[in-house]
Formats: structure tokens, sequence, C-alpha cells
């Protein structure tokens, strides 16, 4: 599923990547979780949301707990 929500989003579709995302975050792993955020980090630097962009984009690179 992380394959087909980075594929909607080289597609410019982002809605339909980001509820993807949304589906695939209840039921993953934390290395999903983190490739999860990178792509959420993406979206929102597409929709020029920076703030967001920068949230996501620290946690992909926070030390793990």
């Amino acid at each position: 599923m992380l394959s087909s929500s980075m594929n909607l989003l080289q597609a410019g579709k982002l809605t339909e990547s980001s509820a993807l995302l949304d589906t695939l975050e209840k039921s993953t792993d934390t290395g999903a979780a983190t490739s999860c955020h990178l792509q959420r980090a993406m979206i929102a630097m597409r929709i020029g949301d920076l703030d967001a962009a920068e949230h996501f984009a620290g946690q992909v690179i926070a030390p793990l707990p």
C-alpha cells in the first residue's frame, strides 16, 4: 500500500494518497509509520504547508524511543 500511496502522490492525487496513508497507519508497524510520515511530509510540501512538512519530516528523523 505504501507504493500505491507514493504512486498517487507522484500523480498529484494528494487527497487519495493521504486517505490511503490514513488506512495504512491504523494497521502497521513502526517502520511503515516512518515511511508514512515521509510521504505526509512530501504531501505537505506539495500543497505548500511548510509547518506540516517540517513536523512530519521531524518525525522521520527523530530517534526511536
